[in-house]
């Protein structure tokens, strides 16, 4: 049995104030409430630190589950979002008939 932790990756659309353009994100907490218009993601900044924002879904794109395994520096961070429902939260994201934003 594999120890690897599963978590939600995206990319950020457009640079901001906190991150590059194309920069990686993992979802730390999904908006379960209201429009799903934000969720909290956890980025590496544009002065190489994490940190934890509020961002709006437009500005995020190409969402996916990628595999941590115990070796990776953030396998630990309690801050990430568990992967097991994912479907769940891209469906909140993409509604139906969108190709902008999809799991692989």
């Amino acid at each position: 049995m594999s120890n690897d932790r599963k978590v939600v990756q995206c990319n950020y659309v457009e640079s901001t104030k906190v991150a590059p353009a194309g920069a990686r994100a993992y979802v730390s907490l999904p908006n379960k409430g209201n429009g799903h218009d934000r969720i909290r993601v956890l980025v590496r900044s544009h002065g190489a630190r994490w940190a934890l924002k509020w961002e709006d879904t437009t500005r995020l794109d190409h969402f996916r589950v990628k595999t941590l395994p115990p070796e990776h520096p953030l396998y630990a961070d309690e801050r990430l979002f568990e992967a097991e429902h994912l479907a769940d939260l891209l469906a909140t994201l993409a509604p139906e008939g969108s190709g902008s934003r999809e799991g692989s």
